[in-house]
C-alpha cells in the first residue's frame, strides 16, 4: 500500500472554491500522519482484506445498487475509478453517452463510523457552495461542485445490509490526483 492519497476535482473549480488559499505542507504532512497509519492498518488487517475481496468478485452486483437511486437513465456498465484509498469508486455508464454519467463511490464505514453525518455535512457544504456560486452568477455551476443523487426513497446514500453508498453525477474532462504534492 502506497502513501499516495486521492482527490477528486476539476481544474477550473479548485481556484474559484478555495480563492488561491493553499494548505500548507506541514498541514498537509500532518493530516496524512494524523490518518494513514489507521487507514493503512484496517486494509492490511483480515477485515480490510476480507472486505476488499468481497467486493472485487462481484461487478455486476454495483449495477443493482445503482438502481436503488433516482435516476433517469438505463445503466449499462460500472467501471472502477481511480486508485481509492480510503472508498471504492466506480464510474457509471448510461446508454447513449460516451463518457460516464455517474460516480458511484462506496463510503468505507469503518472509517467514517457516522454515515448519516457524513451525508449530511457534505450536503450541507456542497449546497452552500452551490448557492454562492449562484448567488454571484458563477458560469458553468454543474462543473464547479458536486451534485449528489438521492434514492428512490429520498436518501443522500444507500445502505444494502452491509455497505454504504452514494452517487453523484459525474463531471467530465476532470482529473482525478493519486498524490497531493503542495
Amino acid at each position: 500500500m502506497g502513501d499516495e492519497v486521492k482527490i477528486n476535482y476539476t481544474e477550473t473549480n479548485v481556484n474559484d472554491i478555495l480563492n488561491g488559499v493553499l494548505i500548507s505542507e506541514d498541514a498537509a504532512e500532518s493530516l496524512v500522519r494524523c490518518f494513514l497509519p489507521d487507514i493503512v492498518s484496517f486494509f492490511e488487517s483480515e477485515q480490510g482484506r476480507k472486505e476488499f475481496e468481497e467486493w472485487d468478485k462481484d461487478w455486476d452486483k454495483l449495477k443493482e445498487i445503482v438502481l436503488n437511486f433516482d435516476i433517469e437513465h438505463e445503466i449499462i456498465d460500472v467501471k472502477p475509478l481511480g486508485e481509492g484509498l480510503i472508498n471504492d469508486t466506480f464510474k457509471v455508464y448510461a446508454y447513449g453517452f460516451d463518457d460516464p454519467k455517474y460516480v458511484l463511490q462506496r463510503i468505507n464505514n469503518s472509517i467514517f463510523k457516522d454515515v448519516d453525518m457524513l451525508q449530511d455535512n457534505i450536503n450541507k457544504v456542497t449546497e452552500h457552495i452551490r448557492k454562492k456560486l449562484v448567488e454571484n452568477n458563477t458560469a458553468d455551476v454543474e462543473r464547479k461542485v458536486l451534485r449528489f443523487i438521492n434514492t428512490k426513497d429520498n436518501k443522500n446514500y444507500y445502505f444494502d445490509g452491509t455497505k454504504y453508498w452514494r452517487l453523484m453525477t459525474y463531471i467530465s474532462d476532470s482529473y482525478t490526483y493519486q498524490c497531493v504534492t503542495p
